[in-house]
């Protein structure tokens, strides 16, 4: 789906053509249903993008609909995910044009409109550590970081690196237990 397949031009061109903010991520929200139609497996290998439901009856308060960035799996068996939704706009996008420069230099990130998702492999390197120290004092990746359950996500689809643009303008309030409004003010509480 990507317009030129380089994030920022295809981002910018996807902004103008709907116009602000809010219809950009309300069409997003259908582009992820209709074009992102690589099933995922539920692991969120890290560096690539994802969404799918999640129902739980563990969290009082929580994204029913994610778009997360893989970390891998966490230290008690759970996948590990940076959530989007839980990152103010003004902050997601700087750090997403972070994420996508360094991610440049992987040759599968770089040619990706040109290699189907399927054949995409994770960015390795990627890891909580390595974001946490590079990224960590600049950006409140503790609070968005989510551990989600493998049997308790349903209809993951994997985004390819030519369409991060897509997940990263959206921005729906599929909260259960508040909104998103509240979750993106408390981004804000421990920075």
């Amino acid at each position: 789906m990507a317009f030129i397949g380089e994030y920022n031009e295809d981002l910018k061109l996807y902004l103008a053509t709907y116009r602000s903010r809010s219809i950009a991520s309300r069409q997003s929200a259908i582009d992820i249903r209709t074009e992102i139609t690589t099933k995922g497996k539920g692991l969120l290998e890290a560096g690539k993008m994802y969404s799918f439901e999640y129902y739980t009856t563990e969290e009082i308060f929580y994204d029913t609909n994610p778009i997360v960035i893989g970390l891998g799996e966490s230290d008690n068996g759970h996948q590990l995910g940076i959530n989007l939704h839980y990152m103010p706009y003004e902050a997601r996008l700087p750090f997403m044009e972070q994420i996508v420069k360094a991610f440049k230099r992987y040759p599968d990130f770089k040619n990706a409109a040109d290699i189907d998702v399927e054949k995409q492999g994770s960015i390795t390197t990627f890891t909580w550590e390595y974001l946490k120290r590079a990224l960590g004092t600049k950006y409140n990746l503790t609070y968005c970081t989510r551990q989600y359950m493998i049997n308790k996500m349903k209809n993951p689809r994997v985004f390819s690196y030519a369409d991060f643009y897509i997940g990263t303008v959206n921005n729906e309030d599929n909260f259960f237990g508040g909104n998103i409004n509240q979750a993106q003010s408390l981004y804000y509480k421990n920075i």
